[in-house]
């Protein structure tokens, strides 16, 4: 599946936005996004893993900045004096590594 925006040579090229419902009485919907698996039957085939790119947009116009990336957590919102809420965490996890050669075998 792919999502484009058009071309523009004049104003802007576009917006892509993907949102999910809230909800009154539950959990509001949820955003995944995950790159497939990469595998080889053979012992000589060797394939990475897909990888997800997040690419803020550029820009050549002068004294323009280019495009930020945000990445935030939720907010907990309630007022509670002993349990109000927490905002969530930001993690940022880099990939382990299971290959036996502690030189070239890193990771995490």
């Amino acid at each position: 599946m792919s999502f484009r925006t058009g071309i523009a040579t004049e104003g802007g090229g576009g917006k892509i936005d993907i949102r999910t419902g809230s909800s009154i009485e539950g959990e509001g919907g949820e955003i995944n996004l995950v790159a497939g698996t990469s595998s080889s039957q053979g012992y000589r085939s060797s394939y990475d893993g897909s990888a997800i790119t997040l690419l803020a947009g550029d820009t050549t116009a002068r004294g323009g900045v280019g495009g930020s990336v945000q990445i935030a957590a939720g907010r907990g919102l309630h007022e509670d004096r002993r349990d109000g809420g927490q905002g969530g965490n930001v993690e940022i996890v880099g990939g382990s590594s299971h290959g036996l050669n502690k030189e070239t075998s890193v990771g995490e």
